[in-house]
């Protein structure tokens, strides 16, 4: 029994400017964090990631979810290419949360989509920081992905300085990065499932995936998004959180 966690907002300095974030707290600190990345055009307070932060602060983690920069209530302003921008804000979310006081031991990523195309960059880049990482619906080629996600007139309110998918746009030369969970729908209509399973491909050991044969990319179906969640908690467990 892990007693009430509690939820504050937090801002954190990031190259783009001043990003917002969520952080739930168990009831005791300090924790290990795993650290929430929505998808492009999502935010922090996406009924999945809400729930997701509420299961592991249950589990006594420390949970940041946050809004990269031009989402959601974040005053930050993204770069022109996406890939270098996100990948800048999540270093600064792992730096901030690196020097609280209620973070000790291990470190996770979990994202959704783009968050965890970007989770998977940095937990490859980061390896001596984050000891786990789950992906969601996540793309290993960004040009592979359904067009109507990057049309320039979809996304200009989100880039004001415009936008361009920037490098690397494909996870091909992702160096290895062991502790991933991979969960992916079969019935995706943004990012085909076959990503997951090339994703997978890229992990080392201990690594696992699931592919769900009816959910699609947001795990709307409440059976499914709700066994997920389950299966993200337990591998993060696996993994001595």
């Amino acid at each position: 029994m892990q007693g009430e966690s509690r939820v504050e907002s937090v801002s954190i300095d990031s190259p783009n400017g001043l990003l917002a974030g969520a952080l739930h707290l168990p009831a005791q600190t300090p924790a290990p964090v795993i650290i929430c990345c929505h998808g492009l055009l999502s935010s922090k307070n996406g009924s999945k990631f809400v729930a997701l932060g509420q299961e592991f602060s249950s589990a006594g983690w420390a949970v940041l979810r946050f809004d990269f920069a031009g989402c959601g209530d974040s005053l930050a302003v993204p770069r022109r290419q996406l890939v270098p921008s996100r990948l800048a804000d999540l270093r600064a979310v792992i730096g901030f949360a690196l020097q609280a006081p209620w973070s000790k031991g291990p470190m996770g990523l979990m994202g959704s989509s783009m968050g965890g195309y970007i989770s998977l960059l940095s937990a490859a880049e980061l390896q001596t920081v984050v000891k786990g990482v789950v992906c969601w619906a996540t793309p290993y080629d960004l040009t592979e992905i359904h067009p109507d996600e990057t049309r320039l007139d979809h996304l200009v309110r989100f880039f004001p300085l415009g936008f361009e998918l920037g490098q690397p746009n494909t996870l091909g030369e992702l160096s290895p990065v062991s502790g991933g969970f991979v969960l992916h729908g079969q019935m995706d209509e943004i990012v085909p499932w076959q990503h997951g399973f090339r994703i997978f491909e890229r992990l080392t050991e201990p690594r696992k995936s699931c592919f769900m044969s009816t959910a699609e990319h947001r795990f709307l179906d409440p059976q499914w998004r709700s066994l997920a969640i389950r299966m993200s908690r337990s591998w993060f467990e696996a993994l001595g959180f």
